[in-house]
């Protein structure tokens, strides 16, 4: 679960200009909700992302994850709840060390084991079943550095690992928009299986208006940093293209 109350946040240039990013956002998450955020460039969705994330600190407001006031709570002490998907597929893996190593880094962000976790051959098969669920074979080549491959398997890797263990909230930024069409529909599938199989807290930004249309329960607008429009349940279930367009049509 995630709730925003009046969440505020200022960007200040060098020249004395600022920018405000969040204007006094609240908003519940429920456990188990997929949502979907959209709003024009420069409209606060990436700064809403970064807030729940800990990347950013509010100037003002509360979150709370999962009943707890995490509004000052850096990021990587949120890490073991979160996992994130960033528009550049390459930001989510480590390109020198091979699979399996990379998910020994996720498994040891979000346990407190100790070094030894990760080296034994329970998790190898552990994360070979995780991987065989992609049917690239690539379960059969753990050994295989991540640099050797393509972007929308690295993406697809980023997801499995982020919600191996104990993540209870997924937060998506643009996560298919560099990735061929073929390579998006998989992450893009793989990750609303893997939001109804754990009953994951999620929130995509896209500016695809057909994945607003086919994932998710909710969708949400965004304008000048605030929260403008939202449709879930029937209201959601009735938008089409057509309808979601004109939403940017009267912002």
């Amino acid at each position: 679960m995630i709730r925003l109350e009046s969440v505020c946040k200022t960007y200040y240039g060098s020249f004395g200009g600022e920018t405000v990013a969040l204007d006094q956002v609240s908003i519940d998450l429920a456990q188990g909700d997929y949502n979907i955020l959209i709003g024009v460039n420069g409209c606060g969705k990436s700064s809403l992302l970064q807030v729940i994330a800990g990347s950013v600190i509010p100037d003002s407001g509360r979150v709370v994850l999962n009943e707890l006031d995490v509004t000052k709570v850096p990021e990587h002490r949120r890490s073991h709840s979160l996992a994130r998907l960033f528009q550049n597929p390459l930001l989510g893996t480590a390109p020198a060390l091979s699979i399996l190593e990379n998910f020994r880094l996720a498994a040891l962000r979000s346990k407190s084991k100790g070094l030894r976790i990760g080296i034994d051959k329970a998790f190898r098969e552990r994360v070979a079943h995780q991987i065989s669920r992609l049917r690239m074979g690539l379960e059969n080549r753990l050994d295989l550095p991540m640099s050797a491959l393509s972007g929308g398997q690295r993406q697809a890797l980023t997801l499995l690992m982020g919600t191996m263990d104990e993540c209870s909230v997924i937060l998506m930024d643009e996560p298919a928009s560099a990735l061929d069409p073929r390579s998006a529909e998989l992450v893009m599938n793989l990750a609303d299986e893997i939001i109804r199989e754990r009953k994951l807290t999620a929130l995509l930004v896209t500016h695809q208006l057909e994945d607003c249309l086919r994932y998710g329960d909710r969708v949400i607008q965004m304008e000048r940093g605030k929260i403008i429009r939202e449709a879930s349940g029937d209201a959601k279930k009735s938008l089409d293209t057509d309808t979601l367009r004109s939403w940017f049509a009267k912002s």
